[in-house]
């Protein structure tokens, strides 16, 4: 029985999450946490009450608690609130088999633009088309990277396109 009103918040998806990871054999993040003898504070594992006390609520930006120690236990001392930008990749975590196939993410690019008003004006008219017919927001640059993705070739792409382009005008002099 929930006496908190808080089963919809971000802590409280933590705390089940948590307990899943330490307590819950069929779930897959099992190994990585519980299968190790990682587990939950003890008075945590009873009260999501006493778990709101000891970690508070998240931070604006929060995604989910991590802990500090890997080896240790689920505890007030353990444990912070991450953003997405400060979370420890997946591969860093003991128990993943296939740690050394994983590769390195590149950084994305920032990229900006200058585009005259009318241009602008016209690609929000399309985002508010995109938005209503998709049923969720769509921003300008959502848009703008979407308009991309369709159109505008990978790198890996136009390595072949500069070759074939190439080719066709060695015959075309030839």
């Amino acid at each position: 029985m929930t006496k908190h009103n808080r089963r919809n918040t971000l802590e409280y998806k933590v705390w089940l999450r948590i307990k899943t990871h330490c307590y819950n054999k069929k779930y897959p993040g099992y190994s990585t946490y519980g299968g190790r003898g990682i587990k939950m504070d003890k008075a945590w594992k009873e009260s999501f009450s006493k778990f709101l006390i000891d970690v508070g609520y998240a931070p604006r930006g929060c995604v989910g608690l991590e802990l500090i120690n890997l080896n240790a236990d689920y505890t007030k001392h353990n444990v912070k609130w991450v953003r997405p930008s400060q979370r420890r990749p997946l591969k860093e975590m003991p128990g993943q088999k296939n740690r050394k196939k994983w590769g390195k993410i590149k950084e994305p690019k920032r990229l900006t633009i200058t585009i005259e008003d009318s241009y602008f004006n016209w690609l929000k008219k399309q985002a508010l088309v995109k938005s209503l017919q998709t049923n969720t927001i769509i921003t300008v640059p959502e848009l703008i990277r979407d308009i991309l993705n369709d159109h505008a070739p990978m790198p890996s792409q136009l390595e072949f396109f500069s070759k074939e382009i190439s080719e066709k005008t060695r015959k075309k002099s030839s």
